[in-house]
């Protein structure tokens, strides 16, 4: 059993303690708020604290209430005062750790890309994309995968949406294959351009499913001024996050 004196004491000690850090904390509250202010006045946007949410303020407000009201001839057991100021402590290194996770994505707005887009240049890819263009009679090519085999359909549509071929396939095995416009007889005479097109495959007496296809091709350019940068492949602007697979060239014979 602790002394009531030194209870009493110990308890007016971590209040003043609890006190102080209360004060400094409502300090730097204060100075977010001000600096928030300022920001709102360039931007629409903000955000509002919600009423029933207990920030490191209140908390210790709450603690310093019930330390100042408590019975100093039965103050609170000091392993219960202990646990409080470790929680609390936790909680302000938490938040330590977020402001500064929060600073390192402030300090550098434009974000690298994890490499170098430049090392793509000559190099073959897979990215993800249905657009296909038509420059001199010949069109870029696109890739598909099937998991089963079935009857596959292409459908190809201009830049405004019309639809001006269609043509099918018919009956394809499982696996990654080529789609070149050129080759599909329906297909090979379209008019130079950019068109976007769409591959279903309906396997026995399932419905038609439409399959994800990819563009293939060799990087002929990097523009670094987007955000993401975008590669060009051929006449083909494709944004970096969409790149799935880079292939070394085909060695030439």
């Amino acid at each position: 059993m602790i002394p009531p004196v030194l209870a009493a004491s110990a308890a007016s000690a971590g209040v003043a303690t609890v006190a102080a850090l209360a004060s400094r904390l409502s300090s730097d509250e204060a100075s977010s708020s001000t600096a928030a202010a300022n920001g709102a006045a360039t931007s629409a946007s903000g955000t509002v604290k919600r009423n029933d949410a207990l920030g490191q303020t209140e908390f210790l407000s709450l603690l310093v209430a019930q330390l100042q009201n408590q019975d100093p001839l039965n103050p609170m057991d000091s392993a219960d005062f202990s646990a409080q100021l470790a929680q609390f402590t936790s909680l302000e290194q938490l938040m330590q750790i977020n402001q500064k996770l929060d600073a390192l994505g402030e300090d550098d707005p434009v974000k690298a890309p994890a490499f170098d887009p430049v090392g793509l240049l000559g190099r073959d890819v897979a990215a993800n994309g249905s657009a296909v263009r038509v420059a001199g009679g010949d069109a870029s090519a696109l890739e598909y995968t099937l998991g089963t085999a079935g009857k596959v359909t292409v459908e190809v549509k201009s830049s405004n949406g019309t639809v001006v071929g269609k043509a099918e396939l018919g009956a394809t095995a499982a696996g990654t294959h080529t789609l070149d416009l050129d080759d599909v007889a329906q297909l090979e005479n379209l008019a130079d351009g950019a068109y976007t097109v769409s591959v279903q495959v309906q396997s026995g007496d399932a419905p038609a499913v439409t399959v994800r296809t990819r563009i293939t091709g060799t990087v002929t350019g990097v523009d670094l001024t987007t955000d993401p940068p975008t590669i060009r492949v051929g006449d083909l602007e494709i944004p970096l996050g969409d790149v799935r697979e880079v292939r070394a060239p085909a060695a030439s014979a």
